[in-house]
Order: structure tokens, then C-alpha cells, then sequence
């Protein structure tokens, strides 16, 4: 990163608002962004590899230097999910609101490491890395048939893809109502057989309008 570049965003931003984020308490994690700021994001004691996000949405500066993201949003309001992967290849998937405010600093602390954890990190991984495969499938795939939920939700089927030990599929849910829902993964946590994890784009649909969810499987129970 040039190096310039970054002195000048370090002398421009203004006092930050620190959000903590708990890797230990939270498998999403909700945060707040500026709309016309930079925010600063870090990882306590790691250095962030790699960022994953929509590129209408964000745009981001990489402090190679220190492992840490400036990232500022390309929209007024809204919100969009964004995937981060340290050094030590741990996936952090956290949920992003842009609204009217400061900058924000994110802190993000890594889970507490022990020995039940490391036995249970590889399964972690390959469920996080579906998930990462399905977040970022083009939008183009086709809608499948409508299947009624109750009387103000359907969803529909998407796309489905394998990994090595992981089944993944996108639906499309549709509030079919006038009145707004909010929504939570664990509605959907027992939709199909053996659910290892569920991930909501929108968390909250207005009336009249979709968003997508994206579920992953153990494979031998694959939907």
C-alpha cells in the first residue's frame, strides 16, 4: 500500500467510536459503519489476510504493514455482510449497517483457544468455507418453484454446491405480506435435515421484498 496514501487517511480521521466485536460470543456479529468515513478494522493479536465483501458496497484500504483494514462504504444507508480471514485461517462473518455517523473503530477479538476448540476448528472451517462459497455465487442463478412457508413467507430454491464434507444451498425468501419481518437464523435452523448453519443477508425484509439465505449441511444428509 503506498504509504503516502495512508499518512493522509491517518491525519484526515476523525475521532473513532469503538465497536468490540467477541469471536467467543458471536457467530455473526452486527456492527455500525460510517457512510462517509473511513473505519478502522483489527484483529487483537492477528493480522487480517484476506476481506471479502461486495464491491458496490465497500471499498477498502489494506495496512499490509499491520494486518489491519480502513474500509469506507460506497452507499448512504443499508447494510451488507462482510467476510474476514486472519493468519491463523479463522473465518469471521460480520454484519455491517451503514448508517449517518462517526468513524468507527472495530476491534475484533479472536475466540479463546483451547483444547475443545482445536479439536472442533476444522469442522468450523469447512462450514465457514461453504458459506464463503455461497456468499459470493454470481446472482444470476435461476429461481426455482415457490414453496409457502405460512401466509406471509415463501421461499425458494436456488443453487446448491458440494465441498468435501459440506452441502451448501441458496434460497430465496420472499415476504409475501405488507408488513415487515425480522428475521433470525434460528427460524430456519431445522429447515432440512442435519443443519450445521444458517446465514441471513437481510436481516430485516420491508413488505414485498426478498432476501437470500444461505444453509449448509453435513454431505451424507445433503438436502
Amino acid at each position: 500500500m503506498n504509504a503516502m496514501i495512508m499518512l493522509l487517511l491517518l491525519i484526515c480521521l476523525p475521532g473513532y467510536a469503538l465497536q468490540r466485536v467477541d469471536a467467543d460470543n458471536a457467530d455473526s456479529a452486527q456492527i455500525k459503519l460510517s457512510a462517509h468515513e473511513p473505519n478502522h478494522l483489527w484483529i487483537v493479536g492477528r493480522a487480517i489476510r484476506r476481506i471479502i465483501c461486495k464491491n458496490h458496497v465497500f471499498e477498502y484500504i489494506e495496512d499490509r504493514g499491520h494486518g489491519d483494514i480502513f474500509i469506507k462504504s460506497k452507499i448512504e444507508n443499508g447494510a451488507a455482510d462482510i467476510f474476514i480471514v486472519d493468519d491463523q485461517n479463522c473465518f469471521y462473518r460480520i454484519h455491517a449497517s451503514i448508517v449517518d455517523k462517526v468513524a468507527s473503530e472495530i476491534k475484533i477479538f479472536p475466540a479463546a483457544s483451547n483444547d475443545l476448540q482445536n479439536k472442533n476448528n476444522e469442522h468450523v472451517a469447512e462450514i465457514r468455507r461453504m458459506m464463503l462459497k455461497l456468499y459470493i455465487l454470481p446472482d444470476d442463478v435461476n429461481v426455482k418453484k415457490t414453496e409457502k412457508i405460512n401466509s406471509f413467507m415463501s421461499i425458494q430454491w436456488l443453487a446448491g454446491l458440494d465441498d468435501r464434507k459440506m452441502h451448501g444451498d441458496i434460497y430465496q425468501l420472499n415476504n409475501i405480506g405488507s408488513k415487515s419481518i425480522a428475521l433470525h437464523e434460528k427460524m430456519f435452523s431445522q429447515y432440512g435435515a442435519d443443519v450445521q448453519a444458517v446465514a441471513i443477508l437481510r436481516r430485516f425484509l420491508p413488505g414485498k421484498s426478498s432476501t437470500r439465505i444461505m444453509i449448509v449441511r453435513n454431505k451424507h444428509n445433503e438436502h
